[in-house]
């Protein structure tokens, strides 16, 4: 369990509380929120990985992905990473990647387009993608959301001869920007 020292506490709730009632940056606060979140277990994180050797690419990885919300593939971690570490390869990216999902600190997102993308934020959330620029957007949990997944986790629970501890939930369609578009362009006779 990660805990908030009470200094970052007041800044995201004042954050937060600044773009609360806003229409227009409604979902800044949500991205100020993430970013804040993540760079301040970042370097808690590290503690955890006290037993495997540290490097600065592995670092250099870490950070690009914790810090970034556009659920990067390799090749783009690669491609970004690359500007402070020339000679870095791409199988070392990958082979980090692995390593920092096998231990929790990031997501796998496999889209279906066969691509696999990496999410650095690993608190409970959905993902949805966009048919048509295929971009993947969060979609954070509510209360709503969450006691509804816990309803839904209990009746497939009671219902499967096992015990299941989890689900994960990937929507398709199409964001706002596309949607909007769309509309735009449609021809009305």
């Amino acid at each position: 369990m990660i805990i908030y020292t009470y200094k970052t506490v007041i800044i995201i709730n004042f954050i937060i509380f600044l773009f609360k009632f806003s229409i227009v940056f409604e979902n800044m606060a949500r991205i100020i929120h993430g970013i804040l979140y993540n760079a301040c277990i970042l370097r808690v994180r590290w503690r955890y990985m006290a037993a495997i050797k540290r490097s600065r690419q592995r670092e250099a990885i870490m950070n690009n992905i914790m810090l970034r919300t556009d659920h990067p593939t390799a090749e783009d971690v690669y491609n970004s990473v690359r500007k402070e570490y020339p000679n870095i390869s791409l199988g070392t990216v990958y082979r980090n990647l692995s390593l920092l999902v096998d231990m929790g600190h990031a997501i796998k997102v496999p889209c279906d387009d066969g691509s696999v993308h990496f999410d650095g934020r690993v608190m409970p959330h959905y993902h949805f993608q966009c048919t048509s620029c295929k971009r993947i957007y969060d979609i954070d949990f509510t209360e709503e959301l969450e006691s509804k997944e816990k309803e839904l986790l209990d009746s497939v629970n009671a219902e499967f001869d096992g015990c299941i501890k989890g689900s994960s939930a990937f929507f398709y369609g199409l964001c706002r920007e596309c949607q909007e578009n769309l509309t735009d362009n449609k021809i009305i006779i």
